[in-house]
């Protein structure tokens, strides 16, 4: 059996496919287990671990001061690595083009992701904005990067901590060792990503399953159903009834990490 899904992998997954289930027990629609926590890295001002399945990220948030921001000034900047670490397909050196593209569906997202209402402050030298840089690191990659990706980013952006400013009366920068601020999110946008596989979509696929696959969507909405993207590779038409059904399991699966985001930060 293991010969046979190395040599044909895509005839081996077909047998599978047409009775509805995957190779690892999964139906088509079915989400790998997900686990999200915050706050494991002590040395940033906000972090999340997350793991879908087998692919497992960390994502770390570092904030500094600088002049306060004008209209259409960048707040959040985020970074996406996929090293060798993680998988033997990435190379050391330039970002691959997988990591460049999914740190630049973040940045676009997170132009509107801030509630920019708490990332002001004023000093008696004056008015000042903080900047946020996130750093997301895969640690295991098995596929679907950017569903892990946005929620590693989300849950990290929701541990943030903000410390509170002041000036001595030698005019050195103090920071205040208890008094915090929480950041707040203009909304929480969330993804989940589809593989096209001839006549199939399947849900959340694994590394195996995208090295098969004709094609991806990848919808992103927010925790208030606002379709925010539909992302889609590949030259495999989507029907519109299927469409809608990637829609309305999408509009699920929010729900889901919405109230996996809500107990893990409740509990921290």
């Amino acid at each position: 059996m293991e010969a046979f899904r190395k040599i044909y992998p895509s005839e081996f997954y077909k047998k599978f496919l047409v009775q509805n289930v995957r190779p690892d027990g999964r139906g088509l629609q079915k989400v790998r287990r997900t686990t999200v926590s915050v706050g494991s890295i002590t040395t940033a001002h906000g972090s999340s671990f997350v793991k879908i399945g087998n692919t497992a990220l960390v994502c770390g948030v570092k904030a500094e001061i600088g002049n306060p921001a004008a209209a259409g000034d960048r707040q959040l900047v985020t970074n996406v690595e996929l090293l060798p670490i993680c998988n033997a397909q990435f190379r050391p050196g330039k970002p691959s083009d997988q990591a460049h593209a999914v740190a630049q569906l973040l940045n676009d997202l997170g132009a509107t992701l801030l509630d920019t209402s708490n990332l002001t402050g004023e000093l008696s030298s004056g008015k000042y904005s903080w900047y946020l840089y996130a750093d997301i690191y895969c640690l295991d990659y098995d596929g679907n990067i950017l569903d892990a990706a946005l929620a590693s980013l989300i849950a990290a952006l929701q541990n943030v901590r903000l410390p509170t400013l002041s000036l001595s009366a030698e005019g050195q920068l103090q920071v205040s060792p208890t008094a915090e601020t929480r950041l707040s999110l203009a909304h929480q946008p969330f993804s989940l990503s589809f593989g096209l596989l001839e006549e199939y979509v399947i849900v959340d696929p694994n590394a195996e399953e995208e090295s098969l696959l004709n094609g991806t969507i990848s919808i992103v909405m927010d925790d208030r159903g606002n379709v925010l993207n539909v992302l889609k590779s590949g030259g495999i038409g989507v029907s519109e009834p299927k469409l809608d059904e990637c829609m309305n399991l999408t509009k699920k699966r929010v729900k889901e990490l919405v109230t996996v985001l809500d107990q893990t930060l409740s509990a921290s």
